[in-house]
């Protein structure tokens, strides 16, 4: 299996902390940036044997200064503003191999094993994290979806008024023999570039497993998420040290 990474796009969300900084490299605490957590966590999961890293041609160079593992390697995209184009040519690539997609401004507190074991039950259909989401605002920011009976029946991306509760992070297993799947979502016609808006699409076709998160999900795509993280992780550190 390998783990995919998107980490092309620019961070204008994220400005001023992204102007000399690629946003998966914002740092976390002393030790690790946001990309070190995720990284870090797809290497204990014994399947992944490759974690590549799609970054854009302008911040190559500081990616390159911060790797410092073995299993990570980087594609150099020209695509910075679809994510599913800059996928497909990634994926074009690579033949054979299941594939992990995993948002590089997210993090997991929980291990990704965890989920490549729930993948592994039916390694022949599309699986998907879930959890229960309160908060409209965060609704609003992510996938929603109906789940039933540990499918996803419907799914919609970051709408403005959420008919389910039920999040969709962007943490996807694909099966190799489903990798198609992007390129006939490209010829679709469906203008909308999102990880989300593809799958919309996709459970309207094939069955997609849904697996119940066993911890918390981050979402750091905006700059006061990462900053309310930021410090929460401070402060936890700071009461530890007592």
């Amino acid at each position: 299996m390998k783990a995919l990474i998107p980490a092309a796009g620019k961070g204008k969300r994220m400005l001023p902390l992204t102007e000399y900084c690629p946003k998966a490299l914002l740092p976390i605490d002393e030790t690790n940036t946001i990309l070190d957590l995720l990284v870090k966590n797809c290497m204990r999961a014994k399947e992944i044997d490759e974690i590549i890293i799609a970054v854009n041609c302008e911040q190559y160079h500081y990616f390159e200064m911060w790797n410092e593992y073995e299993k990570v390697t980087f594609y150099i995209s020209s695509i910075e503003d679809n994510v599913i184009k800059c996928l497909s040519q990634i994926i074009n690539d690579i033949e054979g191999e299941d594939i992990l997609i995993a948002a590089a401004d997210n993090v997991i507190e929980f291990e990704i094993q965890s989920f490549v074991n729930f993948y592994n039950e039916d390694i022949n259909k599309f699986a998907v994290m879930y959890y229960m989401e309160d908060t409209i605002q965060e609704l609003r920011r992510t996938g929603v979806a109906l789940v039933e009976e540990g499918l996803v029946v419907a799914m919609e991306e970051k709408p403005r008024s959420p008919k389910f509760r039920y999040a969709i992070p962007p943490f996807y297993i694909i099966p190799k023999g489903q990798l198609e799947s992007i390129s006939r979502f490209l010829k679709s016609g469906i203008k909308v570039d999102s990880l989300g808006t593809y799958l919309s699409w996709y459970v309207c076709e094939s069955e997609v497993r849904a697996f119940l998160m066993p911890g918390k999900r981050y979402n750091l795509g905006d700059k006061e998420a990462y900053l309310k993280y930021r410090l929460s992780r401070g402060k936890e550190r700071d009461n530890n040290d007592y």
